[in-house]
C-alpha cells in the first residue's frame, strides 16, 4: 500500500494549536485526542507526531506528557 501525502505537516497538537485556522475551519489535532480517535475510524493506521523542543530535556518532556495525558485517552 503506497502512503499518501495528506498535506502540509502540523507540527503542534492539542493547546499550543489554535482552535480554529483563519480560513474558518477548525484545526486537525487542536483536540489531540478527538481527531487521532476520528482519524482511527476513518481507517488511518498511522500518524507521525513530531516532538520539538529547543534542547533535548525538552524533548522527553514533550514526549512524556504525550504519553501521560494523550494515549490514555485513544
Amino acid at each position: 500500500m503506497r502512503r499518501k501525502n495528506p498535506g502540509r505537516p502540523n507540527k503542534r497538537y492539542g493547546e499550543s494549536v489554535p482552535d480554529w485556522a483563519s480560513h474558518g475551519k477548525r484545526q486537525l489535532l487542536s483536540g489531540v485526542i478527538d481527531d487521532l480517535r476520528a482519524l482511527r475510524a476513518l481507517g488511518v493506521s498511522a500518524v507521525d507526531i513530531d516532538f520539538e523542543a529547543p534542547d533535548p530535556d525538552g524533548t522527553f518532556v514533550e514526549i512524556r506528557l504525550f504519553h501521560e495525558q494523550v494515549i490514555p485517552g485513544l
